[in-house]
C-alpha cells in the first residue's frame, strides 16, 4: 500500500484494487504455507524452480537434472498439500513454467487441483488438446492410489496405465519420449 500512497502523493492515477499474491518457489514457504494464505491474494506456483529447491538438483546442469522427476510421489504429495491449503483458505492458485506446458505433467496438474496453468505460448496447443481428452476424475483416483508407491517416479506407471488412468494417448506418447 506504500506505493499506492506514494503514487498517490505525486499526483498519478491509482488502482482501485491491489492485489498481493505469493511467488511459491521454495520448500521453505511450501511448507509455510498456512501462515502466509491469510496474507495472500493469490499463489503462483514456480513449480520448475520448487522442484529445483525440492530435490537440490540444478535444473540447469545437465548432470544432474535428470536425477529429478515432479511426477515422484513425493513431489506430486508437496504440489497436493499446496494446493489443498489454498483451496481451504479460498487462496486463488496456479502452476507455471515448463512444468504446465508438458501435456502429462499439466493432466496431473488438473487431477492435483489446479485450474490455473501458465505456459509459454508454444504449449496452450498440445496442452489444450491433451486436457480436452483428459479422464480428470479417473485420473485424480489414480493417482490418489499410488501417490504412496514406493517408486521415484510414477511417470511410468502413467504411461503404462493410459487411457486406464485417465491420460489421451498424446499425452503418453509425448511423455514416453522425455
Amino acid at each position: 500500500m506504500r506505493e499506492v500512497d506514494f503514487a498517490r502523493s505525486r499526483g498519478h492515477d491509482v488502482p482501485v484494487e491491489v492485489n498481493a499474491g505469493i511467488m511459491l518457489e521454495t520448500p521453505g514457504i511450501a511448507w509455510a504455507i498456512e501462515h502466509a494464505l491469510p496474507h495472500a491474494d493469490f499463489v503462483s506456483v514456480g513449480a520448475n524452480d520448487l522442484m529445483q529447491y525440492f530435490f537440490a538438483a540444478d535444473r540447469q546442469n545437465s548432470r544432474v537434472w535428470e536425477r529429478y522427476d515432479i511426477l515422484s510421489p513425493a513431489a506430486l504429495q508437496l504440489l497436493k498439500t499446496i494446493q489443498e491449503a489454498c483451496k481451504r483458505h479460498d487462496v486463488p492458485v496456479s502452476i507455471c513454467g515448463e512444468v504446465a506446458s508438458q501435456p502429462l505433467e499439466a493432466a496431473v496438474m488438473l487431477a492435483l487441483g489446479y485450474s490455473k496453468l501458465s505456459m509459454a505460448a508454444g504449449g496452450v496447443a498440445p496442452v489444450k488438446t491433451t486436457l480436452a481428452r483428459v479422464d480428470v476424475g479417473k485420473l485424480g483416483t489414480w493417482l490418489a492410489s499410488h501417490l504412496g508407491d514406493d517408486v521415484p517416479s510414477l511417470r511410468p506407471l502413467l504411461i503404462n496405465a493410459g487411457k486406464s488412468a485417465g491420460i489421451p494417448r498424446e499425452a503418453v506418447d509425448k511423455s514416453a519420449s522425455i
